[in-house]
């Protein structure tokens, strides 16, 4: 759709607490939006769970792109209100999805080829196209990315307390907050075991673990890879599971990934390929809390009901 003036319509949902949002303001953004021929429709979040609402009155407005300018939970909720607003009305015709890297991670803009650089990935989106990318469920709400329970779950979960109590460690730390708040967690964190129902080509088999992550692309954290074969296209998701309880054994899980050994020797580790899967507890942590986690933000308790909605929508990419 364009406006009046023949320009297209493209909608920024910008989040302004995202943490590198200074490296490119809304009038940056709409410098290069205007360079290029488009004036922008530009949405901010005030809170946590605004961009799932906000998709909407980009649709009403006409929007055909809508970018998610924030870090990867500002994508995840773009991309949970358009599926949303599918689930509601499959015959809605729904805008392409393109991040705009302003987050700590940026995991999507990563796995996709945009640079980490806010404005130049921005720049290179207009000569980018956009392909139907599969998109994971859980429990009603979306991910792009990735969904997990157990220890990082439970490292999320930390660092979200400290930034309740005004600790800015994620904002001083970046990437790093989660591997220094992950090691000092070893030595709180109750290991409860989950039990898994995955279906696959394999038909249907149980197994069980006491960490999980069901990938849709490969990088986890930004620049480390649990799932090497995981891919958006594929209709698949990534089980990778660790069964073990043993502080040991996740001290050399966070040294393999560090230094990026994805053989994990000497770990029981476990990687299948599987359309859809559910995760409960078989006993609860005895501290309770939440201990899962979608796209790097914190999510409910299991059990957890996931699955793959294959080609969902349309993200633009550079390779």
């Amino acid at each position: 759709m364009q406006d009046a003036g023949g320009k297209k319509k493209y909608a920024v949902i910008y989040n302004p607490n995202a943490r590198n949002s200074k490296k490119l303001s809304v009038s940056g953004i709409v410098k290069i939006f205007d360079e290029n021929g488009v004036h922008p429709l530009i949405y901010q979040t005030t809170a946590r769970g605004d961009g799932i609402n906000l998709v909407k009155n980009a649709i009403e407005d006409g929007a055909e792109r809508i970018y998610a300018a924030g870090g990867d939970g500002t994508l995840n909720e773009a991309v949970s209100g358009l599926m949303k607003l599918k689930n509601e009305d499959a015959s809605l015709a729904l805008p392409e999805v393109c991040p705009i890297p302003l987050g700590t991670v940026n995991v999507f803009a990563k796995e996709t080829g945009f640079s980490n650089d806010p404005a130049a990935a921005l720049r290179s989106s207009f000569g980018a196209k956009a392909s139907g990318l599969d998109i994971g469920s859980c429990n009603g709400r979306y991910f792009v990315m990735m969904a997990s329970v157990g220890f990082d779950g439970f490292v999320i979960n930390e660092i979200e307390k400290m930034i309740a109590g005004d600790s800015k460690v994620k904002k001083i730390c970046g990437p790093f907050a989660y591997l220094i708040v992950g090691l000092k967690s070893l030595l709180k964190y109750d290991f409860s075991k989950l039990k898994i129902k995955a279906v696959s080509v394999f038909g249907e088999k149980e197994f069980y673990a006491d960490f999980a992550v069901i990938s849709n692309t490969k990088y986890y954290g930004g620049k480390y890879t649990l799932s090497q074969n995981a891919d958006p296209r594929d209709g698949f998701l990534d089980l990778f599971m660790l069964n073990s309880r043993d502080v040991n054994d996740y001290l050399k899980f966070f040294i393999q990934v560090v230094t990026k050994r994805y053989d994990f020797r000497g770990l029981k580790i476990s990687r299948y390929q599987v359309k859809s899967c559910s995760i409960d507890y078989i006993c609860e942590p005895s501290g309770g809390g939440v201990y899962s986690q979608i796209d790097g933000e914190i999510f409910s308790s299991p059990p957890l009901d996931i699955k793959i909605c294959e080609k969902a929508l349309k993200m633009v990419t550079i390779i």
